[in-house]
């Protein structure tokens, strides 16, 4: 199961297209892997909206999408790391 707060964004969009959840163009692996790359840092939770619409469109797996569109998290080095401890969601989803 996908935690609320990765859901609610998720049902909106696809809501807000007319498209009901049992017929969602986006597979449950590819759901994984873009919350697995939240986890890993790799995107944000804004950077996952874009990707989820374009995942909703064009049916790409979110590795293409992010690296098509260059929407990789960057970090840079000059700065301080600030790391805050957060769930991580795909732990969550492997458990169930």
């Amino acid at each position: 199961m996908v935690p609320k707060c990765q859901t609610g964004w998720q049902l909106g969009l696809l809501n807000s297209e007319g498209i009901p959840i049992d017929q969602s163009p986006v597979s449950a692996k590819h759901l994984g892997q873009m919350v697995q790359m939240i986890d890993d840092d790799r995107i944000s939770g804004k950077i996952a909206k874009t990707v989820f619409s374009e995942m909703v469109a064009s049916g790409q797996p979110p590795e293409e999408i992010v690296k098509n569109k260059g929407l990789a998290q960057v970090s840079d080095p000059r700065l301080p790391t600030i790391k805050m401890e957060k769930p991580k969601f795909s732990a969550i989803l492997l458990a169930r």
